[in-house]
């Protein structure tokens, strides 16, 4: 029986092809550790291209009647990374400051034990004519200590710029705005916006150096559409809580995981617990949830993006817990009223709240996940009322994570910030 592929950080059960992990988000790709040479008393101005497309462009420097005996040269360490993509998106540089430095690239905040690994290549599958974000980051470390050494750097570098070309299909799109990565170790960084029309695209990072070289580092991301299999309220029976929950177990059995699958609610009321064992979109139409919905841990491919969407349902309960969710999901355009603890996000799950209600709750946001394929950490657009607590922070997913408040709305609730571990949350 062939030994089964687990995460290197949390241990987690993962694909064999998975580059990184969905519950904790550490990347796959193990750091390699290269030998570093003793450096001699001469320096030179030095610098390893580690493929045809991560190269260094040197202008208009000598070191005029002296010669440089081939003895005293500093050779620096090569990069053995398995495949193409991901020796193109790293390279070793000796600065003008004589410190070597490993600069590379990632579509990762973070990899494994608050690390991070270069990542040349990416694939993931959207529903047609919706849009994914995600970051771009770039990252420099001493390459004899190991440790990040962005802060020395980056005053080397006169400018730098990011840019997206399509190969097949469409650009992406970059948001020139910074994206801030800092807490995550991240030099420069960027978001970019994908569709599935997209196709392939390479990703080229430009450092222009004030000493004039300029690095050039690469990565590739291939974008397609996921299929779509809908379930609407007047073609199946979705009139009670046994028949819609027989609904839900059937078309996580009889669907691909790379579809994209829809639940059409109609204006009914559920008064027994809900569960669902997939990712999908739930949609309502004067739809209330009155005995709960759980979102159980969700099956993760490495070409897709996994989450629950559940949008204009109203959570209407006595007590109890409303939502509670073990897999990432997105929370759009609902009401929760009357509920202990409205929405819950645990291990292996989160909460994106969008444009929500929360009134009357004990507790109206209650996020207590140490571990979590992140589907973003902004909270837009939601008012909190008359609530006890309108939001508590026991645990976020990773410890350089900050939780936005964007343009959310606090009244009349006991305790709007309950964050008793002191973490980063912006209002």
């Amino acid at each position: 029986m062939a030994e089964t592929k687990r995460c290197i950080q949390c241990g987690a059960v993962l694909p064999e092809d998975a580059a990184f992990c969905p519950h904790c988000t550490a990347t796959q790709v193990a750091r390699q550790v290269q030998a570093v040479p003793q450096r001699r008393s001469w320096r030179k101005m030095a610098l390893l291209g580690v493929g045809a497309l991560a190269a260094l462009t040197v202008g208009g420097w000598a070191l005029w009647g002296q010669e440089k005996p081939a003895a005293q040269e500093t050779v620096l360490p090569t990069v053995t990374a398995a495949n193409a993509y991901d020796r193109q998106c790293q390279i070793y540089y000796e600065g003008a400051d004589g410190a070597l430095y490993w600069v590379f690239a990632a579509f990762s905040p973070a990899g494994s034990d608050g690390e991070n690994c270069p990542n040349g290549y990416r694939s993931q599958l959207i529903a047609a004519g919706e849009e994914s974000w995600g970051p771009l980051t770039l990252y420099a470390y001493d390459a004899v200590t190991g440790k990040n050494a962005r802060e020395a750097f980056a005053p080397l570098v006169e400018d730098w710029q990011v840019t997206a070309s399509a190969q097949e299909g469409d650009a992406c799109r970059i948001v020139m705005e910074d994206a801030d990565y800092s807490a995550g170790g991240a030099m420069y960084a960027r978001e970019h916006i994908a569709t599935s029309l997209c196709g392939r695209n390479e990703i080229t990072w430009t450092l222009h150096m004030r000493n004039g070289d300029t690095v050039t580092l690469t990565q590739v991301e291939e974008y397609g559409e996921r299929p779509a299999v809908d379930y609407r309220w007047e073609n199946e029976d979705m009139t009670t809580p046994t028949a819609l929950q027989a609904l839900l177990d059937r078309a996580a059995e009889e669907t691909e995981p790379e579809d994209v699958v829809t639940v059409y609610l109609p204006a009914a009321t559920y008064d027994q617990p809900l569960h669902v064992r997939r990712d999908m979109n739930l949609i309502g139409d004067d739809t209330v949830i009155a005995g709960g919905l759980v979102v159980e841990p969700l099956a993760y491919g490495d070409d897709k993006e996994v989450c629950v969407n559940v949008r204009d349902v109203t959570f209407a309960g006595d007590g109890g817990v409303g939502l509670q969710v073990m897999g990432p999901t997105w929370v759009r355009g609902c009401r929760f009223t009357g509920w202990d603890v409205a929405a819950q996000a645990l291990d292996g799950g989160w909460i994106c709240s969008q444009e929500n209600t929360y009134d009357s709750n004990g507790v109206a946001l209650e996020l207590d996940s140490g571990s979590a394929m992140l589907c973003g950490s902004n909270m837009n657009n939601s008012r909190f009322l008359w609530n006890g607590v309108a939001i508590r922070v026991k645990r976020l997913p990773v410890e350089w994570m900050t939780l936005d408040l964007y343009d959310c709305s606090f009244y009349g609730n006991t305790v709007d910030l309950d964050d008793p571990q002191g973490l980063v949350v912006r209002r």
